[in-house]
Formats: C-alpha cells, structure tokens, sequence
C-alpha cells in the first residue's frame, strides 16, 4: 500500500497531489483482475480523459500489491539504441537500470516528493504506452468517470475534444495507483496577466489628451512548464486606434527584478503581430523559475482618432501558452518564439484599461444666439495647464552574456575587454595585462534603457477660427485648468472676455469590460455670466460646450489714446478762460 501510495503523483501544470480517495476495501484479486473506476472531478467540460496501464498487479484482501509486471501493449524494447530500463536509468540517475516492471516500480517509490523525475518517468510511459484501457470524454453527472479499470498503474492523459478556446486550461499528465475506486481532483490552471496605466500608481483607467504619452505595465507570472518538452509563451497587446504604439524600443522585459535584454524576447509588431499592436514572444521561459513575476512596461501616445467621452479608449492583452504535455515537441521558442499551427496552446482571458478624452465645442454668435446670428471670422486660443503623467528615461546595464560592455572597478563601464599581458615571440611583454581595472573578467553586460513615471503637467495650446457655421472644435483634452481667449475678433465687433474653467474626469476605479463610463464635469468657470455644459446634459459624454457672442458696434478707448488728450486740453482751457474772465469783470467793478 506504501508503494501504491507512492505512485499516486500528479504531473500536471499545477503540480497538484491528486489523492488516492479508495471508496471501498477491495475483496484480494488475481493479478490483473478488478473492476474499478477514476473519477477526474473539477474538469471543465471539452476534456477526455485517457487511462493507459502500465504496470499490472494483484491484490491482496489486505491491500498489498503485488506481482507487478509490464501490462500489455508497454513497449518496453530498444528506441533509438535505448530500452526502458536504460531511459528509466537515466531518468531517475540510477547508478544500474532496473531489470524489471517490479524494480522499477520500486524504484519511484522511493522518489518521494521529485516531481521532476516522477515527470521525466511519465514522459518515459506516454511514448511507449499501448492502447487506452479506458476513456471519458464526456461527464457522468459533474465528473469525468473512466471504467472498468483493473488492478494496476495507470498513466492517465487530458486532451481537448477541439481546439482550446479563450481561457482553456492547461492539460495533464497523471500516474495512479489503481487499488480501488480513485477520485482525483483536477485543477484548472491557467495562465493570466493584467494590465494597468501607470499614473504613476497602476490604474485601471485614465484621462489624456491628444499628444500625451500613457505608461502602461503589464504583469503575470512564469508558468508552471512541468511536464513540457517545450514550453511557448506570448504576450499579446492590443490598442485603441485611439492610441499610438510608441515602438518596440519602449518595451521593458523584467523576470523578477531582472531586465531582459533582446537576447530574451523577440517584440513583434505591425504585420507581424496582426492582430495583435504588438507581442512579446519569450524565447526561454524554461529558464526561469515558476511563479516569478514578469513586468512588461510600454508607452503609447493619445492620437487625433481618439474616442470622445464614455465607454473610452479600451485597450487589451491577454497571454498565448503551451497547453498540451501531451504534445510539446512541435516547434523550437529559441528559434521561433511564436507558436505556429501545430503547437497545442490556450489564450487566457483578456484584461482591459481604458483612457478616457474629453472635447470642447465653441459656438460663435453676433449680438445674440441664433441660427441667423452665426459669426464666422473669429479666432481663438485655448491654453492652460494639463494633468499629465511623465517618463523619466535611463539607461542601465544588465548582465548579458552576448553584451558589448565589460564593469571597471570604478563601476563604471567599457567596450574595451579584459586581456591578460601580450607578448611577442620571445615572450616579451608587448601591452601589460588591464584585468586589475576589471570588477569582473567574465561577466558582460549590455545597455537597456528603462523608463520611471510620476505626475506632472503640461502646457497646452490650441488655436482654431470660427467657419460659417461659427464653430471652433478643440479636441483631445484632459483634465486640466484652461483659458479660452479671443485673439481675432471680425471687423466691427467687441472682442469676447477671456474664460476660464477647469475640466473634471472621475475614472471608475476598476475595469472589467471596457465599457464602463467615465463621469466628466466642469468647475471654476469665471466670469460668472460665460456658461460651459455638457452636451444634452450627459455626465458621461466628455464634449463640452460654450457659446460665445461678440457685439456689433464699438466701445470708446477707456485709458491712453488721443480721445483723453482731447478732453484734458479743452479742460485746460475752458479753467483757463473762466480764470481770466473773472479776473478782467473784478477789474471792472473796482
């Protein structure tokens, strides 16, 4: 029972134990006999499941197994100069190979908690197992049920009925011990990623204008490639048209707090990624450790396409994997990091931010508003101050070995290697030895350029003329405080007050669809008798409007000019003649 325990290992991307869950004391049983089922629970539906014996057994009353032997279709025969025993050997790092079913069957019970031999083992039974003695590919009740199992070791598979959908979970391969009834539970396992705006903090929503840059970070995890021969793993992104992708030159790759270098991944962009704005391909995710953070940070720039108001700009990513150990060979991630056709793999579910942009629709009038009283003529600017977040960009150097850079002592760095003394043919030191100013004479590194983002503003300007329709559209705005001015007024009429007014977006705090709505307001707005709204008084619109009207006629220069210097003068005067006349009738009256 201790061996049969022993055996019942998964090997699975989840790497979860499954439990020997033995319903029944079974009765002792010939070598081969029995009439037993697996039961797989926590499976979606799609899925059959496989049982493949290898070793078959018999029972005693008491639950001991015994007379284990190869069951019938094992090719246990030299595969390429090897047998079974020779590739169990070497699997296991025996130092013989066993010389039987039941030795190597004793040989795993002692493997105890190795998951990776046990897997290496398992791969040994898949590309020499026989026949299937058993299948489900569909549910009996919420379950997978295999039956009519006898007495044994099974190697039990998980494939697809078609091919995998949007979030399909990654497949497994099981060894059990069959010494009764068996229910093993499945866990779904399922690669994700999740998709943030940095602002700076990671968000799941913002507001821009056209022009401004927006920071996005994507982060996941290394997936569990137990199991795999080899393992294909893609992250795909997807923007608005609203957004501008600002090159494969802004990615930033880190595993851990390690950045990668090119020499890691492969960004795939334009054609190469339809339909896909971009990919970042991994050529070995082998290479690092299960459950260890990956970090993708990008930019993007608000374009003039961008979407005005609610449900945004949405923007995407989910991730492409490997999810088939049944059926890993295909292909070669350092050669070509994307998954052609004939690699079995899954795509998680999408996660989604969104960038929201507002409008501000300027309506010219002469004398009063009507459609008869339309202004043409008139020019305006809008500038102000912009919420904006900013990147501030370095350049660091990370080990690489295919690097061009070698660290100094000092720390600082040289594309000049190392080199021990040079000398002539009769060993004459010709260039003395630099590898004391080296901090290492082994280690290269190469230079990536990374990027930190925080707060900030930024100034804004935009300028448009009214046409006959009196209208003046400035489009792509953020959050912010602005000043309307009118800097061209049409002949024969007063130019309109500057107005004032500060731009309001609350972004919902969590995205799930992409179609949540943003609510915009307006504050602050100055004079007292300008008006701003939203358009038809829809919070979740982001077009404001304004109407501004220029009167006809025109005003008398209040300060300076030649109109004053007038009245002064004949002020002057009139005091002048009033003082003389006074004067000249007090003379005639004394």
């Amino acid at each position: 029972m201790a061996l049969a325990m022993a055996m019942v290992l998964v090997l699975a991307m989840s790497m979860t134990a499954f439990a020997d869950n033995t319903n029944t004391t079974p009765a002792a049983t010939n070598k081969g006999d029995g009439d037993f089922t697996i039961t797989m629970t926590g499976a979606e539906d799609g899925h059959i499941f496989k049982a493949y014996k290898i070793f078959n057994g018999s029972l005693s009353a008491d639950g001991t197994m015994g007379d284990i032997e190869w069951a019938d279709g094992v090719n246990t025969e030299a595969v390429d100069g090897k047998d079974i025993y020779d590739e169990i050997k070497t699997a296991l790092g025996l130092d013989e190979k066993p010389a039987s079913a039941a030795a190597v069957a004793d040989a795993l019970s002692k493997l105890d908690d190795d998951a990776a031999a046990v897997q290496a083992v398992a791969d040994i039974f898949y590309n020499r197992k026989g026949s299937a003695a058993g299948t489900a590919d569909s549910k009996t009740g919420d379950n997978y049920v295999i039956e009519h199992l006898k007495v044994g070791y099974y190697l039990v598979t998980d494939e697809y009925k078609t091919a995998a959908s949007e979030g399909a979970a990654t497949l497994s391969r099981n060894i059990l011990a069959v010494v009764g009834n068996v229910e093993a539970a499945v866990k779904n396992d399922k690669p994700t990623v999740e998709k943030k705006i940095l602002s700076p903090t990671p968000v799941d929503a913002n507001k821009a204008g056209i022009g401004d840059t927006v920071a996005f970070q994507i982060t996941g995890q290394v997936p569990n490639y137990t199991g795999y021969d080899k393992y294909f793993y893609v992250i795909n992104d997807t923007l608005s048209s609203g957004l501008t992708f600002d090159g494969p030159q802004n990615v930033v790759v880190k595993v851990g707090e390690t950045t990668l270098t090119d020499a890691d991944y492969v960004v795939y962009s334009g054609a190469d990624a339809a339909p896909h704005t971009f990919e970042v391909a991994f050529k070995n995710i082998k290479g690092y450790n299960i459950g260890t953070a990956i970090t993708v940070t990008y930019t993007a720039t608000v374009n003039t396409n961008a979407a005005i108001g609610s449900p945004g700009n949405k923007n995407e990513t989910d991730v492409t994997y490997s999810n088939n150990p049944n059926n890993s060979s295909h292909g070669n991630p350092s050669d070509n990091p994307k998954p052609d056709q004939d690699v079995p793999t899954g795509t998680s579910a999408k996660d989604v931010t969104v960038t929201y942009v507002a409008e501000l629709d300027l309506t010219k009038y002469k004398d009063a508003i009507g459609e008869n009283n339309l202004l043409a003529g008139a020019t305006f600017t809008l500038t102000g101050t912009a919420d904006v977040i900013k990147g501030k960009g370095s350049n660091i150097f990370v080990e690489d070995t295919d690097g061009a850079y070698w660290k100094l002592s000092d720390n600082t760095y040289t594309t000049t290697a190392p080199h021990g003394d040079i000398v002539d043919s009769d060993g004459n030191v010709k260039v003395a030895s630099n590898e004391d100013s080296y901090a290492s004479t082994t280690t290269k590194y190469a230079l990536k350029h990374v990027t930190e983002y925080e707060a900030s503003t930024e100034e804004v300007f935009m300028q448009g003329t009214s046409g006959a329709d009196g209208k003046i559209t400035f489009t792509g705005l953020g959050a912010g405080t602005y000043t309307l001015t009118e800097v061209v007024t049409p002949t024969g009429f007063n130019t309109a007050d500057p107005i004032t007014f500060k731009i309001v977006i609350d972004v919902p705090a969590t995205i799930t669809t992409g179609d949540e709505d943003a609510t915009y307001s307006v504050t602050n707005v100055s004079p007292a008798t300008a008006s701003i709204s939203l358009h038809d008084s829809d919070a979740t619109c982001g077009i404001y409007e304004t109407n501004v009207i220029d009167k006809s006629g025109s005003v008398l220069p209040s300060t300076g000019g030649i109109g004053t210097t007038i009245f002064y003068v004949l002020g002057a005067v009139l005091v002048l003649g009033g003082g003389i006349l006074l004067i000249s009738r007090r003379r005639m009256n004394a």
